[in-house]
């Protein structure tokens, strides 16, 4: 079994490209905290949050064990961006899991989460191809 470790170095990119997929859809709202820590569930990366979001504060975090992981920078980077799909998409996730969740309220932040998408994907549609 390998003990794949990631360094100073590695954190830096995953931060680096987590900044960058939080200023391009526009989660400019939140506080973001970085961590480059192992967490217990054995993730690569991982996003943590309170049960409450109103005070709209994360952390962002790198393990810094991978096991028998194989990676490189271009795994760092897709770590990065899954981590702040994560934070994209907590919100929506916490109002599904509540069991007394309106309908309403699902709707609105799908509508949410889609207008976000529309700014930060859609309004590039033109400069693709």
């Amino acid at each position: 079994m390998g003990d794949h470790k990631t360094t100073a170095k590695d954190f830096a990119t995953f931060k680096k490209e987590a900044k960058y997929w939080v200023k391009r859809f526009g989660l400019l709202g939140w506080d973001i905290l970085y961590q480059h820590e192992d967490v217990d569930d054995g993730s690569a990366a991982y996003l943590l949050y309170p049960a409450d979001l109103s005070e709209r504060l994360v952390t962002i975090g790198l393990s810094e064990t991978l096991g028998d992981r194989q990676y490189g920078q271009e795994y760092i980077k897709k770590l990065a961006f899954h981590e702040v799909c994560e934070l994209l998409l907590c919100r929506f996730v916490h109002i599904a899991a509540d069991r007394y969740a309106q309908k309403k309220d699902i709707l609105e932040e799908s509508h949410n989460v889609i207008m976000t998408l529309e700014n930060a994907v859609w309004s590039e549609r033109g400069k693709i191809g």
